[in-house]
């Protein structure tokens, strides 16, 4: 199954940031997780996302004054989604909205049989593409399913007191994961922002360290290799 791991760490303290103490937190937390991977599981892995912010909020408001009060955020990991996926649709934009997203597509077409570990995004394959269980026969059926059973699908949408995420890098790399035969962006570093009415504290992105280019990578045919890891 798919774990997060959520921690609290107190930040060490500096004489300058001592005397900066009123515009410092004394802890953040940190998440760091992996989530399901299967190609016609999107839904599920935008529950996993938003069931881990709703978590991180949990945590973060018990640690502030008020609801808009608390830790900073940095949620990290391999959330086997590209920057278009559901989950991410969520996280950058705090809301998933039924009529305007494909992510539920497969909602009532998908159910985990406890085998899906073997088609797991690591594998050298295209993790987006629709493995061999979906064939012609299955997608012509998907409209028609549909109309049969016209599932109710929730919007999932962050409170209000959930800081905005931003992403760790200033422009979303044009890949993470690089095999033979599939290149796509599925690893983030996310860290919330401070609200602009100063009602919490928040990350301030400084700089991001170079990503490795296409040309770097091709000579090893994949990440990770001699040089380079992975994700």
């Amino acid at each position: 199954g798919t774990v997060c791991q959520i921690a609290r760490l107190r930040l060490k303290q500096t004489q300058t940031q001592l005397q900066l103490q009123h515009q410092l937190p004394e802890q953040i937390l940190v998440a760091n997780t992996h989530l399901f991977f299967h190609p016609m599981a999107d839904h599920v892995r935008a529950i996993q996302a938003f069931a881990i912010c709703r978590k991180m909020d949990e945590l973060r408001i018990r640690s502030g004054r008020n609801d808009n009060d608390g830790d900073p955020l940095l949620l990290c990991g391999d959330l086997n989604s590209d920057p278009c996926a559901g989950a991410m649709q969520l996280l950058f934009a705090r809301s998933l909205i039924p009529d305007l997203t494909d992510c539920w597509k497969h909602l009532d077409l998908y159910k985990w049989n406890g085998l899906d570990e073997d088609e797991h995004g690591d594998k050298d394959e295209d993790p987006s593409a629709t493995t061999n269980s979906v064939d012609d026969h299955m997608q012509s059926r998907i409209s028609s399913q549909h109309q049969r059973n016209q599932t109710t699908v929730p919007a999932l949408i962050f409170p209000s007191s959930f800081p905005h995420l931003f992403s760790g890098c200033q422009d979303i790399p044009e890949f993470t994961n690089f095999v033979r035969g599939f290149q796509e962006t599925l690893d983030y570093v996310l860290a919330s922002q401070p609200a602009e009415d100063g009602s919490n504290i928040g990350f301030v992105p400084v700089s991001s360290a170079p990503m490795p280019s296409r040309s770097d990578i091709v000579s090893y045919i994949a990440m990770p290799n001699e040089h380079m890891p992975s994700d």
